[in-house]
């Protein structure tokens, strides 16, 4: 009877040390390491939610392939577009085909924080890539003008065209950005004048990739 009773007290003790049973309540309330780490994407949406609800003074619904947003709820979803050193690119609307601003991630303290943002634009929603911002002394390659960028003598889409780069010509930026026009203008090296930016992307990934533009008004790429 003693050894018996011996056996029965360790059992007791064994089931309740961590890991002991079977899907017990005490080993949901442990976490692992990896389930206590939120991924990027977790990290990204907080901070995509964060700018929809203060800026925007909209509700976020999360990612538009699981989001079904009904018409004039004040809601917009997000689609994520691409990774570029370290940085995350998004496209918020009311759904994956009804965009209406890029909005950009990055890194700050261990927590993602939009740092740019821009409007998704009806003359440029077509060209490769997402236009990450620029910055002087980028390497940027030409995409979707369906010909050639205007170069300008000066920024603004009323200032003399003085050459015209093709869709695949590479430059390196070396002075700007000026707002003009609704417009970021940029000059490129051994240029004589300056580009609308809405057709430069760095090019690396998705920028490369060749699509037909959907353009339906005139810009300075035209």
């Amino acid at each position: 009877m003693v050894i018996v009773a011996i056996v029965i007290v360790g059992l007791v003790a064994l089931a309740g040390l961590p890991g002991g049973g079977s899907g017990s309540d005490g080993d949901k309330a442990t976490p692992t390491p990896a389930e206590a780490t939120p991924d990027a994407s977790a990290g990204a949406a907080t901070a995509l939610e964060s700018y929809v609800r203060d800026v925007l003074a909209l509700e976020y619904a999360g990612d538009c392939s699981a989001s079904i947003l009904p018409k004039g709820e004040g809601r917009v979803c997000s689609t994520f577009k691409g990774e570029r050193l370290g940085q995350r690119a998004y496209i918020l609307g009311a759904s994956s085909y009804e965009s209406t601003t890029w909005v950009f991630l990055r890194q700050d303290g261990g927590n993602w924080q939009v740092y740019a943002t821009q409007p998704v634009k009806p003359d440029t929603a077509n060209v490769p890539g997402a236009p990450w911002p620029l910055e002087k002394g980028a390497k940027v390659i030409v995409l979707g003008t369906g010909n050639c960028l205007n170069v300008r003598v000066s920024p603004g889409i009323n200032e003399a065209p003085v050459d015209c780069l093709a869709d695949g010509a590479e430059a390196t930026i070396v002075e700007g950005p000026v707002e003009m026009d609704g417009f970021q203008w940029w000059r490129l090296e051994d240029r004589s004048g300056w580009v609308a930016g809405d057709w430069l992307r760095y090019p690396e990934g998705p920028a490369t990739a060749t699509t037909t533009p959907a353009a339906v008004t005139p810009t300075p790429g035209q």
